[in-house]
This record gives structure tokens, C-alpha cells and sequence, in this order.
């Protein structure tokens, strides 16, 4: 077992929101665990598990808002029969007490990864990400996209337009 990948974040009441994934069994299974000290001590949960040949995921981030919502992105395989590595998220609107449903970002291929997000004033959540490309012959390079969430509930409605990519 072995935690890669943390990262922190702080709420408006100076309280501590940390995530990382765990590592278990050469790759058998990842977790990826969240944890905060709001009540004066540590208190871990599991917030998404991936088993067997799909046990991939990676990079997750967290974002506290003062309004104690608290989101989480991550790079993870998904939909479980492919083999290919998309960005999903996940909130909570009660300062992690509980959590709504896994959802995905956006669905592109063949990987993203190292997704980072940020809040506007106005709520939204605006998430950026590394696909990777192959191009022939084979050649695989990355390039950046970028998803708009809107929505207080516990699942954004996101705005991707795949034709779109962040060309740098």
C-alpha cells in the first residue's frame, strides 16, 4: 500500500480538506480517500474505488468554497470497460459530511488527466485538463481542454465542446 498524488485545500473557517489515492496490491486497486480535521481531529472516508485491470486513477485535486461546498476532480478509468483514463468529479455541499455521485467531466479518448479547477464568483466551477493524442504515425502528444460546471446541486451540468481544445 502505498498514498500518491495529495492535495489541500482550506475552507473559509481555516478547517483543512485534504485527497490522495492509495495504491493497493501492485496495482489491483487504487482508492482515493478525502479527509479533514473539521471537528478537531482527522476524519477519513473513501470517496471512489477502481479494481482489477481498471485500477487506474490518478492526479486529484480539491477545491473549498465558502459556502462549504467542496469539490474534487480526478483522472480515473471510466467507463470501467474501457481502457481509457477520462476526468470526473465529485461535490459536497454540506463541508464533507457527505458526498453526491461520481460523474464525468467529459468523456474523450484515448486519456485525460491532471485535471485542475478553479471557482468564478458566480459559482461556477471551471475545470482544465491534459488529453492525450495519437496522431500517425503513433505519434502521442498532449494538448489542453477546458469544462464549464454550473449548478449548486451535488452534480453540475457540464459544458464541453470536444471540437475545442486549448491550442498552446
Amino acid at each position: 500500500i502505498y498514498s500518491t498524488a495529495i492535495d489541500v485545500s482550506v475552507d473559509a473557517n481555516n478547517k483543512i480538506h485534504l485527497v490522495w489515492t492509495e495504491n493497493i496490491g501492485l496495482g489491483q486497486q487504487t482508492v482515493l480517500h478525502y479527509a479533514n480535521n473539521v471537528s478537531g481531529s482527522w476524519a477519513t472516508q473513501q470517496l471512489s474505488q477502481a479494481t482489477a485491470v481498471t485500477a487506474a486513477m490518478v492526479g486529484p485535486r480539491i477545491l473549498a468554497s465558502s459556502n462549504n461546498r467542496l469539490d474534487v476532480v480526478w483522472g480515473q478509468v471510466f467507463p470501467d470497460t474501457q481502457p481509457q483514463l477520462n476526468v470526473m468529479h465529485k461535490r459536497s455541499n454540506n463541508g464533507g459530511s457527505s458526498w453526491g455521485s461520481t460523474n464525468p467531466v467529459a468523456i474523450t479518448a484515448p486519456n485525460s488527466f491532471n485535471p485542475a479547477l478553479t471557482l468564478t464568483t458566480d459559482g461556477a466551477i471551471h475545470v482544465v485538463w491534459e488529453e492525450a493524442i495519437i496522431e500517425p504515425p503513433n505519434i502521442e502528444f498532449t494538448r489542453l481542454r477546458y469544462a464549464r460546471g454550473t449548478g449548486t446541486g451535488l452534480t453540475p451540468s457540464w459544458a464541453f465542446n470536444p471540437a475545442d481544445p486549448i491550442n498552446i
